[in-house]
């Protein structure tokens, strides 16, 4: 085998360890994430899935059930029940469209307006305590390879769907 295939191999192996390494890497990363928005909802009593609910509706007066499925990238089946869960608490208010009465409009309630901005402001902080660990100059660093990661993970996600 000569010198530029030998290189070329070393390369490949290198490649894999990289993308076995990056693998764990996003894995530790999303569970981190999926502990920490859990523990910021529970210590409001609800459900991660209810925090990302209200953190939908935050951004709009009001939505369709759809909508908010579509946001999460969850089945309108599996929508219902999580709002259902947030009409029963007070934190959703459900009515019918005055164009279509099949079409039903969601809105926070005070209560709910109130916790969705509580919610945004726990979670800042957090991430504000986080960037903390990082010197000011790797911050922008960080961010910056973070937006790269997510960019690249959405051409993946769209080559695999399509």
């Amino acid at each position: 085998m000569n010198i530029q295939a030998q290189e070329i191999k070393k390369a490949d192996r290198t490649k894999s360890k990289q993308a076995q390494e990056l693998a764990t890497l996003t894995r530790a990363l999303s569970h981190c994430c999926l502990d920490k928005e859990e523990r910021i909802c529970q210590s409001f009593g609800l459900h991660a899935a209810d925090g990302r609910v209200l953190a939908v509706m935050q951004c709009d007066n009001a939505v369709t059930p759809s909508e908010v499925a579509e946001h999460l990238g969850i089945g309108n089946s599996r929508v219902t029940p999580l709002i259902d869960r947030l009409v029963k608490k007070g934190l959703v208010s459900r009515t019918e469209s005055g164009q279509d009465r099949r079409v039903k409009q969601l809105t926070l309630t005070e209560d709910g307006r109130a916790i969705a901005e509580r919610l945004q402001e726990y979670e800042a902080e957090l991430h504000e305590n986080l960037l903390g660990h990082f010197p000011p100059a790797k911050r922008r660093f960080l961010l910056d390879s973070l937006h790269e990661l997510r960019a690249a993970m959405d051409s993946v996600r769209r080559s695999i769907e399509s």
